[in-house]
C-alpha cells in the first residue's frame, strides 16, 4: 500500500507588536537597491511623525531580533524619528510574524499590490481637513510631508466641473488638463469650453488655459 503523501503543516501568520528597537532590516527585503527618493521619505517621515506606521510590519525572527521583510523603508524612518528623540526607541510596532520561508514572498506581494491615491482622492481628503477639521494648506502639507502648492492644486481640482471631472475618472483627461480648467473658477464656462473642443484638443492644457482666458467661449 502506498504511502499517503506528506502534507506540510500550516504555520499560522501571528500578528504582535514588538519594539522598534528589536527590528532589523532583513537581507529578504526586496528593496535592497532601490535608490532613496528624498521626496518620498519627507513625505512618508511626516505621516510616521503624526500617525505612526499604519501598515503592519512583515517580520520573521532573526537570532534575538526580528528581520523586517516589508516595511525596511518605514523603519529607517522610524529610527530616524527615534535618533531625534519623537518617538521612543521602544515603540511597539504592529508587526505580523511570518516563517522566513513566506518572509520573501510576502515583501514582494507587498510591494508589487500597491496602488498611490488618485489625485481626486487626494483633493477630497484635503479639502474635508480644510472644511471639517479648519486646517490651513500650510498645516495640510505639513501633516503629509508635501508642499503648500501641491495641496493648492489638489483642493483646486473641487473647482472643476463635475462632468469633466468624470472623463478625468475615467482615464479619458490627463491631471495637466483637468487642472488646467482652474485658472477659471466659472464651471458653466468650463463646461462650454470643454464642449468646444475637439477629442484632439481636450488635453492639451496650454489650449484649455487660452480659450478660458481669451473669453472665447460662449454659453449656451
Amino acid at each position: 500500500m502506498p504511502k499517503a503523501a506528506t502534507v506540510k503543516k500550516e504555520v499560522p501568520h501571528q500578528l504582535e507588536q514588538i519594539a522598534l528597537n528589536k527590528l532589523v532590516v532583513s537581507e529578504i527585503n526586496m528593496r535592497q537597491e532601490s535608490p532613496s527618493d528624498t521626496k518620498a521619505d519627507k513625505q512618508l517621515k511626516a505621516s510616521l511623525k503624526a500617525f505612526g506606521p499604519l501598515q503592519n510590519f512583515i517580520v520573521h525572527a532573526d537570532g534575538k531580533k526580528f528581520g523586517v521583510a516589508g516595511g525596511g523603508r518605514r523603519l529607517r524612518l522610524l529610527q530616524e524619528l527615534a535618533d531625534e528623540g519623537v518617538v521612543p526607541k521602544k515603540m511597539p510596532i504592529n508587526c505580523k510574524v511570518v516563517s522566513i520561508d513566506d518572509a520573501l514572498s510576502a515583501t514582494i506581494a507587498e510591494n508589487y499590490h500597491r496602488l498611490a491615491p488618485h489625485p481626486l482622492d487626494e483633493c477630497k481628503a484635503f479639502k474635508r481637513l480644510a472644511d471639517r477639521d479648519g486646517m490651513t494648506t500650510k498645516q495640510i502639507s505639513e501633516e503629509f510631508g508635501v508642499g503648500p502648492q501641491y495641496v493648492r492644486q489638489r483642493l483646486a481640482l473641487a473647482k472643476v466641473h463635475p462632468a469633466i471631472l468624470k472623463g478625468f475618472l475615467a482615464g479619458d483627461l490627463s491631471l495637466s488638463a483637468v487642472s488646467a480648467y482652474t485658472v477659471d473658477p466659472d464651471q458653466e464656462k468650463q463646461l462650454a469650453a470643454f464642449k468646444s473642443m475637439s477629442v484632439h484638443w481636450r488635453n492639451n492644457a496650454n489650449r484649455i488655459r487660452s480659450t478660458l482666458t481669451k473669453s472665447e467661449i460662449t454659453l449656451s
